[in-house]
């Protein structure tokens, strides 16, 4: 097409043909489009700014929650038992095949140990009601859990005394260690029941001539190795 054009322009110019030729040939050569020129490229319309997102509220912070009570104080709350550290208890004491009823005050020293105080009275045999048994003992519990409530082993020490009523200075006295094992449960409220089973030992250190000449009467100061089973109801405070 750039040749064709030039051509045209020479015979223009030389007057080739006369006049008319001369005008068309201008005018085609003008008309002609020029393969040189690049289109234009159209504007490419301006997307609109962005408008800016607002900045988002800071989250506010979460209160603090409160701090959970240690597994052990938590039992001990449901149990009743936390920041009790006394017990008075009651005990029913199947001395086989006697009988002896106990009361006892106990104190808790530390987290799992205990010492306890009593007093404890034997039943005697029927005909047998003036010569009466007595013994004061002491004790101490190793508690699994806490003290008054679960699994405890205990040991005691309890003097017995067999005296006749009419004259108490006759008596017969003997030593009665004992080791057992028991469980209590303490409710919420304080109130307390349990029991234990175990072993004495029991020894005669001082006699007298008109008191136990039968002995199998004297079940307070019997010697030798007896079974001890007792079922225990108190209050823990």
């Amino acid at each position: 097409m750039t040749g064709l054009r030039r051509m045209l322009t020479v015979l223009a110019l030389l007057g080739v043909g006369g006049t008319p030729r001369v005008a068309i040939a201008t005018t085609l050569v003008c008309s002609m489009p020029d393969e040189s020129t690049e289109p234009t490229t159209a504007p490419q319309p301006t997307r609109p700014a962005t408008t800016p997102q607002p900045a988002q509220p800071a989250a506010a912070p979460q209160p603090a929650q409160p701090a959970t009570a240690p597994q052990p104080a938590r039992r001990a709350a449901k149990h009743g038992s936390a920041g009790r550290r006394n017990a008075v208890v009651l005990g029913t004491i199947a001395r086989i095949p006697d009988w002896a009823t106990s009361l006892t005050y106990q104190r808790a020293l530390g987290r799992r140990f205990s010492l306890g105080a009593g007093l404890e009275y034997g039943y005697q045999p029927n005909g047998y009601w003036h010569l009466q048994g007595v013994g004061e003992s002491l004790s101490g519990q190793l508690w699994f859990g806490r003290p008054f409530h679960g699994v405890f082993a205990e040991g005691s020490l309890t003097v017995f005394h067999q005296f006749l009523v009419r004259e108490p200075r006759l008596s017969t006295t003997a030593l009665a260690p004992g080791l057992s094992l028991g469980y209590r449960w303490t409710h919420r409220n304080g109130l307390t029941v349990g029991g234990s089973a175990g072993l004495r030992w029991g020894r005669v250190v001082g006699d007298s001539d008109l008191v136990c000449s039968r002995p199998r009467y004297c079940t307070s100061v019997r010697q030798g190795p007896n079974t001890r089973i007792t079922f225990d109801l108190g209050y823990v405070f």
